[in-house]
């Protein structure tokens, strides 16, 4: 089974637009690959992203994600399918700042089964040390911990619920070189450990050392064939 498949997909941000954003005959991602996509800013990389999540629907082709159809899902349909198979680390963290960092993730785990065995205390916990968070951050207010620290809340909120599928959208660009690679080597094992496939996006060309797969968006973008 693939982790994701497009097929004719078109996507612009309104039927009247003349101006297409992406146009994707085919692509597919293997279960299990670990892939970076590169782009310059404003290229497509965030929407492509949102069509994949179903956070934006495309406006002709289709879209499966772990086998499903989600470009055919209604809203409501996405929503839970996306929250129980799909964790997102955000650029910006995406954190609320007011809560502690074990609220910020119990917040993700709510979407996940009573009795499926992430969705627990312990497990939570477990992570959270594979992460080398100090169990005295774990009851502090996440504004008041370092941009590093709260980087790995977020890995930690995309991991809990074990999804299948982590979708990483510029996720290192706040942190330092050392760090940013810390980072990277740390998220690699973790969905390597978990069996997730990783889609990691971004601009910055020098992180495609960390991935055996590399892939330009406008490999995969052809626009010059609806213009």
């Amino acid at each position: 089974m693939n982790a994701i498949e497009m097929n004719k997909v078109e996507f612009s941000y309104s039927k009247a637009s003349t101006r297409t954003i992406l146009n994707i005959p085919h692509w597919q991602v293997a279960q299990g690959e670990q892939i970076f996509i590169h782009g310059p800013s404003g290229s497509g990389k965030s929407t492509l992203l949102n069509l994949i999540c179903g956070l934006q629907p495309v406006n002709c082709g289709t879209i499966k994600v772990l086998g499903e159809p989600i470009s055919k899902m209604t809203s409501h349909q996405r929503d839970k399918y996306r929250a129980k198979n799909i964790g997102y680390i955000f650029q910006k963290f995406n954190l609320i700042d007011y809560l502690n960092t074990i609220d910020n993730i119990k917040l993700a785990m709510h979407f996940s089964p009573a009795d499926k065995p992430s969705n627990s205390l312990k497990h939570l916990q477990e992570l959270l040390t594979t992460l080398k968070l100090d169990q005295q951050d774990w009851h502090r207010p996440v504004h008041q911990l370092s941009v590093g620290q709260r980087q790995r809340v977020g890995i930690a909120r995309a991991l809990i619920n074990q999804p299948q599928l982590i979708i990483a959208d510029e996720p290192s660009s706040s942190l330092d070189q050392a760090s940013r690679d810390s980072f990277i080597s740390l998220l690699n094992a973790l969905c390597q450990q978990q069996g997730a496939t990783l889609l990691f996006v971004s601009h910055d060309m020098s992180l495609r050392q960390h991935f055996a797969t590399n892939l330009a968006l406008s490999e995969i973008n052809l626009l010059e064939s609806t213009q």
